[in-house]
């Protein structure tokens, strides 16, 4: 094969390339980018136990973490929006302070994320349980098993009698 029929064949090669990466590309962005939507927020009090069920976002992907000062759960969602939903909503039970809903970006585009703030009155522990189209967080005073019992702070030896 001459030297001009192999750049010939190479050409056509990229380019078949190319085309065929560009028709995958839309398809591809949009699987990924479908946007999941949050109808309903319900806060419920148990003891010493708050749970906050995020209801209608199927499998949405979340990421979940604290900060301090002042302290708080933060839930980032990706791909998901709320709608209907009021913000924030007022708990104020001890354990709780408020929930707050916010987003950022554009969730119909594929870029947007939408946050969940929960306001802490006190250092917590938290347990999110994605469960179908539920999304629960439960959030629990630092120190305290599920049962409501406190958690020993250092396993130790077992106290013996002199």
């Amino acid at each position: 094969m001459t030297r001009q029929g192999v750049s010939l064949t190479m050409w056509t090669l990229r380019t078949i390339a190319a085309v065929a990466l560009a028709a995958l590309l839309p398809s591809a962005n949009a699987h990924g980018a479908e946007t999941k939507t949050i109808s309903a927020v319900e806060v419920q009090s148990d003891g010493g136990m708050t749970r906050i069920v995020l209801r209608g976002a199927k499998d949405a992907i979340y990421t979940a973490f604290m900060r301090e000062d002042p302290p708080r759960l933060i839930l980032e969602l990706p791909d998901v929006a709320f709608e209907g939903v009021n913000t924030p909503i007022s708990v104020k039970n001890g354990l709780v302070e408020d929930v707050t809903l916010g987003a950022f970006g554009d969730a119909k585009s594929g870029h947007g994320m939408a946050r969940v703030s929960i306001a802490l009155a006190q250092a917590s522990d938290y347990e999110v349980k994605p469960a179908g189209d539920e999304i629960v967080v439960e959030v629990r005073a630092s120190g305290v098993a599920a049962g409501n019992e406190p958690v020993p702070s250092q396993p130790g030896p077992p106290e013996v009698a002199p």
